[in-house]
């Protein structure tokens, strides 16, 4: 860390000196975006941070600059900056959504996705009044992961709260799918098409659950309910085996 703050001393005397030669002006600005875009695609996680921040103390309310500054202090393993970060993105009305995404983003492009997972959690733990948005941005990132057993703890925790949610026990039932526990799937998509008749994963689901166990009469009926909402070769041949 003191390392680190030295760093930034110098850096920002060296920006200073750059800026103070280029003017207070959009063009000096653009020449510190640049100096930080080098940093960074180089890998030199320490003096991007360190530019990125002084971009921030022009300008506070440029969600790309957050993205990158929070990626690039996650990659040092500065946990206390990148929740520094947050809390200045929070204090300058930044969209939260446009901030996680574009982490997500960045991290997922250096192919480092446990760096935005790391951040999700730090962040939750520092922020409890929002520890329910931020699981919500988790439970997408197990489900992109195919985390069963994190998809079905977060899914179950985000449902006491919405219980009726088709979204949330969708995320149910695909985790307990992804986790091998097949009947509990099937248990929460027959829950699902209790309130929604209608909802066509339910049915194909089910439908096809009930065709691989033999019951043919309710694969039949759950598959052209299925077919009479969005019709496809797929369904109606497999209807048609039946």
């Amino acid at each position: 860390m003191k390392r680190f703050f030295l760093f930034l001393v110098l850096s920002a005397a060296v920006a200073g000196a750059l800026l103070a030669r280029d003017g207070d002006d959009d063009a000096a600005y653009d020449r510190l975006a640049l100096r930080a875009q080098r940093f960074y695609d180089q890998h030199d996680w320490n003096s991007a941070t360190a530019m990125y921040i002084m971009m921030l103390d022009r300008r506070p309310q440029v969600t790309a600059t957050y993205c990158h500054a929070i990626t690039a202090a996650g990659m040092t393993g500065d946990t206390r900056e990148q929740l520094r970060l947050l809390t200045q993105a929070l204090q300058s009305r930044v969209p939260i959504d446009s901030l996680f995404t574009g982490i997500q983003t960045a991290s997922f492009g250096l192919g480092n996705s446990n760096l935005y997972e790391k951040f999700l959690l730090s962040a939750r733990d520092a922020n409890t009044w929002m520890a329910r948005n931020i699981d919500s941005y988790l439970m997408r990132y197990y489900t992109f992961r195919r985390d069963g057993g994190k998809m079905i703890r977060l899914a179950e925790a985000m449902l006491r709260g919405e219980p009726d949610s088709e979204q949330y026990n969708y995320i149910l039932a695909q985790g307990y799918l992804v986790a091998g526990r097949t009947v509990e799937a099937m248990e929460v998509y027959r829950g699902i098409l209790s309130r929604n008749p209608g909802a066509l994963e339910a049915l194909l689901y089910l439908g096809n659950q009930a065709a691989i166990e033999g019951d043919k009469e309710t694969a039949k009926e759950l598959l052209s309910r299925a077919y009479a909402i969005k019709g496809t070769p797929h369904v109606a041949a497999t209807i048609r085996s039946l």
